[in-house]
């Protein structure tokens, strides 16, 4: 008798598994064969370890303005190798050295600053001079392109021995530095800026040094063209207790933007936290100023580094490990995956 409830049980268990992996996927190349059996049928992930199917801690279902479904995707699979080929793309692209821009010209840097290259002459007009006052290199400063934002315009960090001693937007048309002045005139240790696909705005993230919150800056470019100057203004997310939690507590933060600017995704891992040992993933909504949800990792990903958002507004977040045989960063096998609706 034991035996049949035993064997009772685990039929019900695989019947309830097949049910739930039933759904379906859009990919973000759905020309190719692979991408359109994806569209089919969400894939399962089975390990050696434990032949069950893994599934992501889910989000809840809904959330203020969005509807949410998620499932752990397998790169390995082939039925994603058109989301495989397309993260690969995004994640592995490496700074340029050059950035062209219009009218046959390319900006350029070097130990000196940054450079605009006519590429017909070969005639270099600075831009941006770096300072090497120090020795010791403590009160260096060098401009590096942190974002190129079209033919015209560029994001510029001014990057200083531990910190971001400036930066701001340089047109090359006007060939005019366009500072971004800090919010109540103070600064922050580190930041990173974030142009979403379909927005007329550049994001800031950072901590300031009070309390390493994770804080969000809109900075309006509707009329950058004309702009001497441009302000961060307020923390968007500063009345978010969630944005304050210990776990998103941090120096330095990675970010992913919806294209339309709405939603920003913070994938989180502090090893030394009791409360998400595994990391986390909290996802907020710029346009309401508003948490949306959070969630664990699930176990069998390897660590949240990068999440990034497709123009379906469905949100890949992933791991990187590294080969030492190949000696090189590979995708780790299994990528989050959420869609919002």
């Amino acid at each position: 008798m034991k035996l049949q409830r035993i064997i009772s049980l685990g039929l019900a268990a695989m019947l309830i598994l097949l049910i739930s992996g039933c759904g379906t996927q859009k990919t973000p190349d759905a020309t190719t064969t692979e991408a359109a059996a994806s569209t089919t049928a969400a894939t399962e992930i089975t390990t050696t370890e434990a032949p069950t199917t893994t599934r992501a801690t889910a989000p809840p279902t809904t959330a203020p303005g969005v509807e949410l479904r998620q499932q752990v995707l397998d790169l390995d699979d082939k039925v994603n190798a058109a989301i495989k080929s397309w993260l690969e793309e995004i994640a592995f692209t490496e700074r340029p050295s050059e950035y062209p821009m219009r009218n046959n010209k390319t900006v350029v840097g070097n130990s000196d600053g940054l450079f605009l290259r006519n590429d017909k002459t070969g005639k270099e007009t600075l831009l941006l001079e770096a300072k090497w006052d120090d020795p010791y290199e403590e009160h260096n400063e060098s401009p590096y392109v942190a974002h190129q934002l079209d033919d015209r315009y560029f994001v510029y960090i001014i990057q200083g021995w531990e910190w971001h001693a400036g930066a701001g937007i340089y047109d090359t048309k006007r060939m005019k530095a366009i500072p971004i002045r800090k919010p109540n005139g103070r600064g922050f240790p580190m930041y990173s800026f974030y142009r979403p696909a379909h927005s007329d705005a550049l994001y800031l993230i950072g901590s300031d040094y009070e309390i390493a919150a994770f804080a969000v800056y809109r900075i309006d470019l509707s009329k950058l063209n004309k702009a001497e100057t441009l302000s961060i203004g307020e923390n968007l997310l500063k009345d978010v207790p969630e944005a304050q939690s210990e776990e998103l507590q941090s120096d330095s933060f990675s970010a992913a933007f919806s294209p339309d600017g709405r939603y920003c995704a913070v994938p989180r891992h502090d090893y030394n936290s009791s409360t998400f040992p595994n990391g986390i993933l909290a996802v907020f909504d710029l346009y309401e100023k508003a948490f949306v949800f959070q969630m664990e990792r699930p176990g069998q990903m390897s660590d949240y580094y990068h999440g990034v958002f497709d123009d379906s507004n469905t949100l890949y977040v992933y791991g990187k490990t590294y080969d030492d045989a190949a000696r090189q960063w590979e995708f780790a096998r299994e990528v989050l995956e959420i869609k919002f609706h």
